[in-house]
């Protein structure tokens, strides 16, 4: 089975593991520029199952890939929004520029709205 990390602020921070237990998390977004490669979540397709990791490495639920689809970062629309508990555009870049732009760094990239992501809607299996 596939899986997929949750990511949070450290290693103990499950905020949003949580968030996909209580089904309030339906949506995740990552870069584009890493999303194909990134050795520990492999990309994913619509209908399949998916295990969700916490930052300490346990499995903690299954998660079923409902779209997967790309976007520009500037094009985050308010379903996304919701599917990812964020409040606003604003916040969503905020938040994301925090989680994402040391990468896009290390690669001598920078975020901005023409910035391509991966969108993934999922539904809570168990």
């Amino acid at each position: 089975m596939k899986q997929c990390h949750f990511w949070g602020r450290d290693p103990y921070d499950d905020r949003l593991v949580e968030q996909v237990l209580r089904g309030e998390k339906t949506v995740t977004c990552a870069l584009a520029a890493f999303y194909y490669d990134d050795p520990e979540d492999e990309p994913v397709e619509p209908g399949d199952l998916v295990e969700v990791i916490d930052g300490r490495g346990n499995r903690r639920c299954v998660i079923r890939i409902d779209r997967v689809y790309e976007i520009p970062f500037g094009g985050v629309t308010d379903e996304i929004l919701k599917g990812e508990c964020i409040g606003s555009i604003e916040e969503f870049k905020a938040c994301h520029h925090l989680c994402w732009d040391a990468d896009m760094a290390k690669i001598g990239q920078v975020i901005d709205d023409r910035t391509p992501l991966v969108v993934e809607h999922f539904t809570l299996v168990k």
